[in-house]
């Protein structure tokens, strides 16, 4: 089916009225697809019969549901959608994006801010939580500098006198200093995704007694297992009063433990106890 309007179209709504279309929504028709087109024969916008639309296309791509296309060679920057508000108050656009995954809603949308301290606008990648409400995950500054508020980080320390029997055990007498998304707790880090961790501890170990040895175990075992016989790879000081440091890159699952283990037959001093980490990819 082709309009071709060279003058004054009158669309009339189903029932026949011309005058008033208040009753009803104006309705286009086409057996096939829909074309608009400009400026003569230039295609501006296609509705094809899967109900894809295409914008500068005659033949917009099936497995897209908006199929936007230029052929300027002025400028190899290009805006191909644009999202503007008027207002000088806080609004801010967006790009939203929804599905209904498993019958429950889920929503991701990208957007800018630019009602900001910094006075230029920012990037915002948005998820909604379980609560219904739109959180920052990433957000992206002018000056290229790139947050993840809500990326699993933690930070603790010794709170105060000894920790441990003297022999052998796990370090679980901590202060927090923070713990983004509460995975931290008596000492023991669980990874909420799958990923790799960075872990970073210091300690010191009391004078006295045996050679004083602390490692990272994962689930409850070594992680970096046994080192040619001689037993799993630690760090090891001399016996007295020796500060041990260490940091680590760690492949865990999700629900997987991290802790830190010590052998030394005099109590590790958790005053000098620190432990940190976070998940970097």
């Amino acid at each position: 089916m082709t309009i071709i309007f060279d003058g004054t179209l009158g669309i009339t709504s189903p029932g026949g009225d011309t005058s008033n279309t208040s009753h009803s929504t104006p309705i286009v028709r086409s057996p096939s697809s829909l074309t608009l087109q400009t400026n003569g024969s230039t295609t501006a916008v296609t509705i094809d019969t899967s109900q894809n639309v295409g914008i500068g296309t005659s033949n917009p791509t099936t497995a897209t549901r908006l199929d936007v296309v230029s052929d300027s060679t002025s400028s190899q920057y290009i805006n191909v959608i644009r999202a503007k508000t008027t207002s000088t108050g806080d609004v801010h656009p967006f790009l939203l994006l929804e599905g209904n995954r498993g019958g429950a809603a889920n929503a991701v949308r990208i957007g800018m801010d630019a009602n900001n301290s910094l006075g230029d606008a920012y990037m915002l990648f948005q998820i909604k939580n379980s609560g219904g409400i739109f959180v920052n995950r990433m957000v992206m500054y002018p000056n290229g500098q790139i947050t993840m508020p809500t990326q699993p980080a933690f930070a603790a320390w010794g709170n105060g006198g000894n920790n441990g029997s003297g022999s052998a055990g796990y370090v679980t007498a901590f202060t927090e200093k923070f713990d983004v998304g509460n995975n931290f707790n008596a000492g023991v880090f669980t990874a909420p995704i799958a990923g790799i961790y960075e872990f970073a501890y210091s300690i010191n170990n009391g004078g006295g007694g045996n050679t004083p040895r602390s490692r990272i175990r994962v689930n409850g075992a070594d992680y970096f297992g046994i080192i040619g016989g001689a037993g799993p790879l630690q760090l090891r000081g001399q016996i007295n009063d020796t500060n041990l440091w260490a940091v680590f890159l760690i492949q865990m699952s999700a629900n997987d433990t991290a802790q830190i283990y010590t052998e030394t037959t005099h109590s590790t001093e958790s005053a000098y106890l620190y432990f940190q980490g976070r998940l970097v990819s």
